[in-house]
């Protein structure tokens, strides 16, 4: 029994009340670290997601306007062969 008290009295995991509170501060070093880099992450996840969002929004509008301006086109050239606005170049009910 006198040699395992000798044992607890040396051993080397008996720590200090410092010991203790730096050990602490480690974890929570680490633990706030952590949560930084995951923040960080986040944000340049959804940072490229709007990116990609606002590139296929900008697109779909060029599209848009591509169309609207071959319609426009499209309805010139039919008003140039078929002459002035008061002929019929086909019935309503057909639309």
């Amino acid at each position: 029994m006198n040699h395992l008290n000798s044992l607890r009295a040396n051993s080397t995991f008996s720590f200090s009340r410092s010991e203790s509170r730096q050990g602490f501060a480690l974890i929570i070093t680490i633990s706030l670290m952590a949560f930084l880099v995951l923040l960080l992450v986040t944000v340049s996840t959804f940072t490229r997601i709007e990116t990609q969002v606002s590139s296929y929004s900008q697109k779909q509008s060029v599209a848009r306007e591509h169309a609207k301006m071959g319609l426009e086109i499209a309805i010139g050239e039919l008003q140039k062969y078929a002459g002035r606005d008061d002929r019929v170049t086909a019935r309503a009910d057909i639309l």
